[in-house]
């Protein structure tokens, strides 16, 4: 079942409101996010089309379609810009929901 958490635009499909899954598995089409890290957390970001620009520790990294980003725990890190034909999977384990630390406003 898919749940949409509206203000990161993101929508969960697995994970988000169950504490049984040990990984959260969801998907976004734009870009709402902003600089944090994750104490824990790995993520996976699989871009399916289109194209992103990520910043990670104060780098920035194009992606396209058909690469997979990996973001370790306490990495910097936020997506900056999305085409509009962006399709984005996301993986993030453990499913720790209160792992997400804000960085910048």
């Amino acid at each position: 079942m898919e749940k949409e958490n509206i203000n990161s635009g993101k929508k969960w499909l697995l994970g988000i409101n169950s504490s049984k899954s040990p990984i959260e598995i969801g998907y976004f089409e734009e870009v709402k996010d902003i600089m944090h890290i994750h104490e824990r957390v790995n993520e996976y970001y699989l871009v399916f089309s289109g194209n992103m620009t990520v910043g990670i520790e104060g780098k920035e990294y194009y992606f396209s379609a058909g690469d997979v980003i990996y973001i370790e725990p306490k990495e910097k890190h936020e997506v900056l810009r999305g085409s509009k034909d962006l399709r984005c999977f996301l993986i993030k384990w453990p499913h720790l929901p209160s792992d997400k630390k804000i960085l910048r406003k």
